[in-house]
């Protein structure tokens, strides 16, 4: 059974915009639980992001350290070099400084999550949304699901 790799905008957002911790514990208990069970994965470049941040949101990401996945294991290092074959492919016209914002830290989330999908079947939840054709000045996850073997799943809240 596969499980989700939870992108760092889901918890930011999702705390900030529409699950405050304060209002909405339960939502809160419930991610837990799922990263506890491991229906729910979060990276180490993922917790890294959040935890670099101050308030309720990096202290919980600290009480999940026991359970982040890293992404230093060999077939996911190569699969990170798929998805940089991809990007930097001359053919998919995107901008440098969209490229300079995915490459130039190597701690960027979105192409090891990417890469770990590839790897493991996980499926990505995000918020991030599908760029129109023509837009090429960010790189999207789900603009990348449709020319590499992964899964991602948008998730709208309106």
């Amino acid at each position: 059974m596969s499980s989700l790799l939870l992108d760092s905008n889901i918890l930011i957002t999702g705390e900030r915009d529409y699950y405050p911790h304060d209002i909405f514990p339960s939502v809160w208990e419930a991610v837990s639980a799922s990263i506890v069970e491991k229906r729910a994965i979060v990276l180490d470049v993922v917790y890294n992001e959040i935890v670099k941040g101050q308030g309720w949101l990096a202290e919980w990401m600290k009480r999940h350290k026991t359970y982040v996945v890293g992404t230093d294991q060999q077939d996911i290092v190569d699969a990170y070099q798929q998805v940089l074959a991809f990007v930097f492919n001359p053919g998919n016209k995107f901008t440098k400084a969209a490229k300079d914002a995915w490459f130039a830290n190597i701690d960027v989330a979105d192409p090891w999550l990417i890469a770990s999908a590839i790897v493991t079947g996980n499926t990505i939840v995000s918020f991030e949304v599908f760029a129109s054709p023509g837009c090429r000045k960010r790189i999207k996850i789900p603009n990348v699901a449709d020319h590499l073997p992964f899964h991602a799943l948008e998730l709208s809240i309106t």
